[in-house]
């Protein structure tokens, strides 16, 4: 590949340039775009708490804009120790562990004499990558069930965070265009056109409770109107 020709100053000049005024445009659309998401996430947060997963905006002529995702929480898991033990200890005994609690190294007797002095820094545990296994039978009470006895054995707490309004927005890359040159030329305005969207919702209530200090959903407000 062979050299590009030299650049006059002035050419020069016209490259940067061309290179910071394309930055400033896209910093001052990423700008505009992470305070866009925020102020939805906000918004929509009530729709995410009723269970909604997607929501999918259309214009009235079919045009597909794209999906919103809101992003759904992962139940947290805290485990009570010896409960789950004693259960795997009956059901999976091989998947039950001692070690010596890293503590006692700190006392100054010979390590092999641990087990003889100190059997109190014995620690009995489940291997971690068996209570991931687990973690995919336990019901949402936090209980097992011994394949043997058929017994409900609670082994832990479930608590599954309130989702935050967080989203994903995927875009219908096949009306990209259409959509910028509607807005550049003004022919599609954010703040008056909305009503034009028809909102499609999936998953959950797609009336949920109107928290406090926020406006009704705008088909409530619109049926009040009415």
């Amino acid at each position: 590949m062979s050299e590009p020709a030299p650049l006059g100053p002035g050419q020069m000049a016209a490259e940067v340039l061309n290179v910071a005024s394309r930055r400033a445009v896209r910093d001052e659309a990423n700008e505009q775009f992470n305070s866009a998401r925020d102020h939805a996430q906000t918004a929509l947060s009530p729709y995410a708490r009723a269970g909604v997963q997607n929501l999918v905006a259309r214009l009235p002529d079919g045009v597909t804009l794209g999906r919103l995702s809101f992003e759904q929480p992962k139940p947290r898991i805290t485990w009570d120790n010896s409960a789950v033990t004693a259960y795997v200890e009956r059901t999976a005994p091989t998947e039950v562990v001692k070690d010596i609690d890293p503590s006692i190294l700190a006392n100054p007797d010979v390590v092999e004499w641990i087990l003889e002095h100190h059997p109190e820094a014995l620690r009995t545990h489940v291997r971690p990558a068996y209570l991931d296994l687990l973690a995919e039978r336990l019901d949402s009470d936090g209980h097992l069930v011994d394949l043997d006895t058929g017994e409900s054995v609670p082994v832990a707490t479930v608590t599954v965070p309130e989702p935050s309004g967080r989203f994903q927005w995927k875009p219908d890359r096949s009306h990209h265009a259409w959509l910028l040159t509607a807005l550049r030329k003004g022919e599609l305005d954010v703040d008056t056109d909305a009503d034009l969207l028809e909102i499609l919702v999936d998953g959950g209530n797609s009336q949920p409770e109107t928290a406090v200090g926020q406006e009704p959903p705008l088909e409530q407000k619109r049926a009040a109107a009415g």
